[in-house]
């Protein structure tokens, strides 16, 4: 309606469509916040950003709440919008996993100044500042063969 994009009587409609782009029923259209999961929420606002059709979303720490079953669906959600719609995503994030597994391009920012940027295959596998390889080490790996916790030691009297 503030756009003025689309006529008053097609607004209930246009929302419909926006709920089935994000993978939320048209039930969901008359939904408060309070009575929906966090991924629900994640998806009815990416349904209100893309009301204005945009160019350009920046999403900022919008995955790091959910639980890890739902971060892979938000994210896969925005690959499939990205996509279909030519978007430009701007993913503002300290999940570098989910960085790596989304985003083409990387900017690492240390103290508010950006310290390495570029492809991301470029910037995980040949890191060029100290910073951006510190982060990218502490990123954890799981290896079904290795223990998640060291041994406990105990000191004997």
């Amino acid at each position: 309606r503030v756009q003025g994009k689309i006529e008053t009587a097609q607004i209930p409609a246009r929302c419909g469509e926006l709920l089935d782009l994000v993978g939320l029923g048209r039930a969901f259209l008359d939904r408060k916040p309070r009575s929906m999961s966090g991924g629900q929420c994640q998806r009815a606002g990416i349904a209100r950003a893309l009301a204005v059709d945009p160019k350009l979303i920046i999403a900022d720490e919008c995955v790091a709440a959910l639980d890890v079953t739902i971060q892979a669906q938000i994210v896969e959600l925005f690959r499939e919008l990205v996509e279909r719609m030519s978007l430009t995503l701007i993913f503002i994030a300290h999940d570098l996993a989910i960085v790596r597994n989304l985003c083409q391009r990387v900017v690492v920012m240390h103290r508010g100044v950006i310290v390495e940027e570029g492809r991301s295959e470029e910037v995980f596998s040949r890191p060029k500042h100290a910073y951006t390889a510190a982060l990218i080490a502490a990123v954890p790996h799981i290896d079904p063969d290795k223990p998640l916790l060291a041994p406990l030691k105990m000191a004997t009297p």
